[in-house]
């Protein structure tokens, strides 16, 4: 839409250059559209290909760098070393608690302490580094009696989960914490938190931290009904007693009566579009493929009872993602 508004009167020559990570769906999907589109502009030259760097990888990186030094003309440096720094900041912290994996349950959830003083909030991210490279993991946090909770999926392989599962208790490792302050719950708003899996993880803390007599509202996904599932039921129940939590319905795709987040969305269609209307913000968090469906959900809902689609509602800043 961008290229459209705006075509450039002059000549422009370009390299696109990707960063991602293949243990993600559509893996630098966005370079890849622009360089696309840039393609059929006839105001634009590219100089070079398409080139993508997955995970951070210095040697990767240093073969773009080749190929734009010598199109360009511009000297940089091509020693991949130079590029692979280790992350800044590290700090210690001590897992004081966590659940075990087995056949049937393949999430667990981690309480971590972190040192005096860091400052955190529920969105945040943890920022680990398994392999003690450059090669980043981010996981939202959730904020509990001033402790860092993870929810964490197993993935086999899993470069970040699988070194998760394998700490113990009392067990010290080097990770930092990264504000992420796009996915803060709002003060002083009604909250729709919407999300499936481990995207729960910031909403348990939102919930947890939030004042008496707030608005907030959970709508939440998962396959079955698991220990960790139904601990998170105890959990929502006391928070529900407390008066800050309003309500939470809980979708399951894979037992007998099965639905999805989009059914809870879709059921609850009045209550959410008149959230929106009111100035009241809806918070999203897991798979990109979940967030996809609700947006699109949520778009019919405001299109058909409040005459604005979701976009209208999304300039006013009134839709927070955190999906992956």
């Amino acid at each position: 839409a961008l290229l459209k508004k705006h075509p450039q009167k002059q000549h422009i020559k370009y390299s696109v250059l990707g960063f991602g990570s293949h243990a993600y769906p559509d893996f630098c999907e966005f370079a890849k559209q622009i360089d696309q589109k840039l393609r059929t502009k006839d105001w634009a030259e590219p100089i070079t290909e398409l080139f993508t760097v997955d995970d951070k990888s210095a040697p990767q990186f240093v073969t773009w760098v080749k190929a734009w030094c010598q199109k360009t003309g511009v000297e940089l440096a091509t020693t991949p070393a130079l590029y692979a720094k280790k992350p800044k900041g590290l700090q210690k912290m001590m897992v004081l608690d966590r659940t075990e994996v087995n056949e049937q349950e393949q999430t667990f959830m981690l309480t971590i302490r972190t040192p005096a003083r860091t400052k955190f909030t529920s969105g945040d991210l943890l920022a680990i580094y398994p392999a003690d490279d450059n090669r980043e993991r981010l996981y939202s946090v959730a904020r509990c009696n001033g402790n860092v909770q993870l929810v964490i999926k197993l993935h086999q392989p899993g470069l970040g989960s699988e070194y998760l599962n394998k700490l113990k208790i009392g067990e010290v490792f080097k990770a930092r914490m990264v504000s992420n302050t796009s996915f803060h719950r709002p003060k002083n708003k009604a909250v729709a938190m919407i999300g499936n899996g481990t995207g729960i993880a910031p909403f348990l803390g939102m919930i947890s931290q939030s004042a008496k007599n707030a608005d907030n509202r959970l709508y939440i996904g998962f396959r079955k009904e698991t220990e960790i599932i139904k601990q998170h039921k105890v959990f929502l129940e006391k928070q529900v007693a407390n008066s800050k939590l309003k309500q939470y319905q809980i979708a399951f795709s894979r037992e007998q009566n099965h639905c999805y987040v989009m059914d809870l969305i879709r059921n609850d269609a009045n209550h959410l579009a008149e959230l929106l209307k009111d100035g009241g913000v809806v918070m999203i968090c897991g798979s990109l493929l979940m967030q996809q469906d609700v947006e699109k959900a949520l778009n019919e809902i405001c299109s058909e009872i409040n005459g604005n689609n979701l976009s209208f509602y999304k300039e006013k800043g009134q839709l927070f993602t955190d999906c992956y």
